[in-house]
Formats: structure tokens, sequence, C-alpha cells
């Protein structure tokens, strides 16, 4: 089937068919998962949300093992995937993606260990990509892409791969054509 084909049948079935809604707020909503939420003596908890419009579309949020972290994943269209992981010993992490089009990919890992990390992911249009990598503490990513046109767009920000190091910043802003990315900081 052709893009042209798929793109109009999918836009017809939103169109036609009311659209599935999953609104999850609170502790483990469907697509989560979030052990020991409130423990090791801090107050508090672990929020993750899910909103999705359209058919076909994947979230995932797994937050282990950790507290205070807040998760949101919103998509609008068909055929979307985004996965949120704050894992292990991860504490006051914030992740959020944004999603609008088709056959957009999304993905933030704040990884073991990596506390005081904000991740932010918008995406519009047809074919993004997008990958966030924190390992350390107090480290910011932004990426957005596909606002106003995108064919090719693909951005990956990983930081403090190397050490114990942190404290990093990275920014990407993409639109149009055939985009591509990469930041890397140790």
């Amino acid at each position: 089937m052709g893009i042209k084909k798929l793109l109009i049948s999918c836009l017809f079935s939103l169109a036609l068919v009311t659209p599935a809604m999953a609104f999850c707020p609170g502790n483990n909503c469907g697509g989560s998962s979030q052990p020991g939420c409130g423990g090791d003596g801090y107050i508090g908890c672990t929020e993750a949300i899910i909103e999705q419009i359209g058919s076909g579309n994947i979230a995932t949020i797994t937050q282990d093992n950790n507290n205070n972290n807040y998760a949101e994943i919103n998509q609008m269209g068909c055929k979307n995937d985004a996965s949120i992981q704050q894992i292990g010993w991860s504490n006051h992490n914030e992740a959020i993606i944004n999603q609008t089009g088709s056959y957009n990919t999304a993905d933030i890992n704040q990884h073991f260990f990596a506390d005081h990390n904000d991740a932010f992911i918008n995406q519009n249009g047809f074919g993004n990509t997008a990958t966030i990598d924190q390992y350390t503490d107090y480290n910011y990513a932004s990426i957005t892409q596909g606002m106003g046109g995108s064919v090719g767009n693909t951005a990956t920000i990983k930081q403090g791969t190397g050490g114990f190091n942190g404290y990093y910043t990275a920014n990407i802003t993409q639109y149009g054509w055939y985009n591509t990315a990469t930041i890397t900081q140790k």
C-alpha cells in the first residue's frame, strides 16, 4: 500500500471512528509500571499520564524503583510509538512526549541513579524519530522537530555517558525535509 493510500486510510479512520482515548492520571495506569511509589523515605509519588487519540498508537511508561518522577505521553494521529523509562533509583525526573501526525517514534530514558533530569520531545508531521538518553544528574534535553513540515527528521541526544558528570543542557530544533542531528556530551 502506498504512503498516500495509507495516509488517506489513516485520516479516514480518524474522521469516521470515535477516537480511542486513554487518559490515565495517577499511579499504575494502563501501559505503565511503577513499583515502589512513595517508598524509601521520600514524600510524594511518581505520576504517569498517557493520552492517545487516533488508531494504532503505542505508548509505554516504565518507572521502576524511583520516586517523585513525572512522565507524560500525548499522541494524536496514527501509528505513533512513544516510550518513557526512568529506571532504577532515579528520582525527581520529568519526561514529556507530545506527538501529532503519523509514524512518529520517540524514546526517553533517564537511566539508573540519574536524578533531577528534564527531557521533552515535541514532534509534528510524519516519520519523525527522536531519542534522549540521560545517564547522570541535573541534565536538560529538548527535541522539537517537524513543526510546519517534515520529511526525514531524526534527532539523538545522549548526555553524561562517559562518567559521573552532569549539569548538561542540549536542545535540538529542526524543521522540514532531510534533517539529522546528534548531540553527545560525556
